[in-house]
C-alpha cells in the first residue's frame, strides 16, 4: 500500500512562520523560551539530525520520544491503524492531537490514543481547573 501525505502543510507552515516568539506572558506569543540552555541545544540537535537524514521529516525515533520542545512530527500513513500503532508505540503518554477533516473518524481515534489528554482539531486547550498529568512514563520525575 503506497503511503501518502494527504494533507496540505501550507496553512500549517504559514501559521508557524507568522507566529510570535518571546515573552510567554504576552498573549500574542505562541512560543516562549525553553526551560534551559541544555534543553534548547537538545532540540537544535534533534532538528539537525533530521536534516542530515534527508530533510524536514523527523525520524520515527523522535515520534516516540518526549522532546519537550517545538517539534511537530508529520508523516505519511497507510491507514488509521498505522497511525495508532506509531502513536502508541511509545513509553510516554502526556498528550496527543488529532487533526482531521472527518470528526466522526477523529473522535474514536483520539479515544484510542494512549495519552492522558487527546485533543481533536486543536491542541493545548486546557481548562486550568482540571487536573493535568501524563500516563505511562510521562510526568514521572
Amino acid at each position: 500500500m503506497a503511503k501518502t501525505l494527504a494533507v496540505s502543510l501550507q496553512p500549517f507552515h504559514q501559521r508557524v512562520t507568522a507566529s510570535t516568539q518571546g515573552d510567554p506572558f504576552d498573549s500574542n506569543t505562541l512560543l516562549g523560551a525553553q526551560v534551559s540552555g541544555a534543553q534548547n541545544e537538545r532540540i537544535i540537535g534533534i532538528t539537525e539530525q533530521a536534516k542530515m537524514r534527508g530533510g524536514t521529516y523527523v525520524s520515527l525515533e523522535v515520534m516516540i520520544r518526549e522532546v519537550s520542545g517545538p517539534i511537530v512530527a508529520i508523516a505519511p500513513f497507510g491507514s488509521v491503524g498505522d497511525v495508532l500503532r506509531i502513536a502508541n508505540n511509545s513509553c510516554y503518554g502526556l498528550a496527543a492531537g488529532v487533526f482531521t477533516s472527518d470528526i466522526k473518524q477523529g473522535l474514536p481515534m483520539a479515544k484510542s490514543l494512549e495519552a492522558r489528554t487527546a485533543w481533536v482539531d486543536c491542541y493545548s486547550v486546557i481548562a486550568h481547573f482540571v487536573p493535568f498529568r501524563g500516563c505511562k512514563d510521562s510526568s514521572v520525575g
